[in-house]
């Protein structure tokens, strides 16, 4: 492009506050603008900030950084006792529903050799079908539960 081209389209560009002179000498204006964010999730800052807080605070950034790793020991505590009272709640609920089946099971066992036959049997079937009923809904439940979970988790790049 020569120097001439370049003056002619520097004089064709009218200043924001006026309009091109003439219809055939229109010009169009151009103008770039940028926004630029930043989102940063979690205890710790970026590094920039890490540097401006060590020069505001004697070992800022140090301090900063063991501050989130307690507190990122901490939940792990947390999430791991959490996870150990489940597997309790979970083996004891376990444990108390098969010792009340065998109970009426024994119980109805019990009724149908002594002294009726007929509602003894029909209560021993009654509470073995509504036994396996109950775990097979209830495995079917955490099944559906698992796999709720296992998609909602963001995947990793």
């Amino acid at each position: 492009m020569s120097s001439r081209s370049r003056r002619n389209n520097r004089n064709s560009v009218a200043p924001i506050n006026q309009k091109p002179t003439s219809n055939n000498n229109r010009s169009s204006l151009l103008l770039h603008a940028e926004k630029r964010s930043e989102i940063r999730s979690g205890p710790i800052p970026s590094p920039d900030d890490l540097s401006i807080y060590n020069n505001i605070i004697p070992n800022g950034a140090d301090r900063i950084m063991r501050m989130a790793e307690s507190q990122a020991e901490h939940r792990q505590q947390l999430e791991k006792m959490a996870m150990q009272s489940n597997i309790v709640r979970s083996k004891s609920g376990q444990l108390f529903g098969f010792l009340l089946n065998l109970v009426a099971l024994f119980g109805f066992i019990f009724l149908a050799a002594t002294q009726s036959q007929i509602e003894g049997m029909i209560g021993t079937l009654a509470t073995l079908i509504l036994g396996l009923v109950y775990y097979w809904v209830v495995y079917k439940n955490r099944q559906k539960e698992l796999e709720k979970n296992s998609t909602n988790k963001i995947p990793e790049k």
